[in-house]
């Protein structure tokens, strides 16, 4: 039979190859790699339950105020299955202070399912929102694990920031149209296009709006700069207070990813509004 931090999570349905490694841990780090896989079943369930779309943003956000309680380790009524399995977690087994920074990055990655429930029904984001999005998304995940397996911070650079705001940015193009199915839009815009997309009326003009900045060449140019910073700083890994195996393994997958992106294309069907795009859209910091 197998033992319940499998039977819990979604690690092992997951489509990305990253995520599915996480099953990996258990048999390399034990109690700690159970740790951590069952931390990401929790957060993964957090995450389904915020894309559902038949709840209120009102009560998406109280769900997400709980979950704050949880990652406390507070106890909550009538806790679901993952709750209980997140507060159960053998958390006694670190340091105090570990635990702090633990509690800190998991609040963090919280943080990220409150900006996309604000951000629901198709309202951008600039390009430095979209940047600190991206960093808070992912460095929290990182560190956590670096935390909880190596017990210790990774010591982070200005070359890895880089490399994690293109690898979320891939990811995000790789996911917009089933973003926008979601009426999210996890992919930056320019300040003029922001004020055009305000000034629609409803959610199916913002919809097409959207649609049409990306349809009109910005998918391919963010692309191809997001590429390009994975090639460049991919080696990002080598820099950080990790054992030398996990740098060589996460910078062989960053470059079969930067490889397998490349053949990432935009394929959502749209009719344009009357709007033609001009060269706005073009990168702002």
């Amino acid at each position: 039979m197998k033992e319940q931090y499998i039977e819990t999570n979604t690690v092992q349905s997951e489509p990305y190859l990253a995520a599915r490694a996480l099953n990996l841990l258990p048999i390399l780090y034990g109690e700690r790699g159970k740790i951590v896989v069952k931390t990401y079943a929790y957060f993964r369930s957090v995450d389904n339950r915020i894309d559902k779309t038949t709840e209120s943003i009102e009560e998406k956000l109280g769900f997400l105020q709980r979950q704050s309680q949880v990652i406390k380790r507070r106890p909550v009524p009538h806790p679901t299955t993952h709750e209980s399995m997140y507060l159960n977690l053998p958390w006694d087994i670190f340091p105090e202070q570990t635990l702090k920074s633990i509690d800190t990055q998991a609040q963090i990655l919280l943080s990220t399912f409150v900006d996309d429930v604000r951000h629901f029904g198709f309202q951008p984001r600039n390009y430095r929102e979209t940047r600190h999005y991206n960093w808070r998304t992912l460095l929290p995940c990182l560190e956590a694990i670096s935390l909880i397996i190596n017990g210790k911070p990774m010591k982070v650079t200005s070359r890895f920031m880089h490399l994690l705001n293109s690898c979320n940015s891939i990811g995000s193009l790789q996911d917009f149209e089933e973003d926008v199915d979601r009426k999210l839009l996890q992919v930056p815009f320019s300040r003029d296009e922001i004020t055009l997309i305000a000034r629609c009326t409803n959610e199916e003009e913002k919809r097409a709006r959207a649609l049409e900045i990306y349809n009109s060449g910005r998918f391919e140019a963010e692309k191809a700069r997001h590429i390009d910073t994975l090639k460049t700083h991919n080696n990002a890994f080598m820099d950080l207070d990790i054992p030398f195996w996990q740098k060589a393994v996460c910078t062989a997958y960053l470059t079969h990813r930067a490889i397998k992106k490349a053949q990432t294309h935009l394929m959502y069907p749209f009719i344009p509004p009357s709007y033609t795009p001009q060269t706005a859209w073009q990168h702002q910091d």
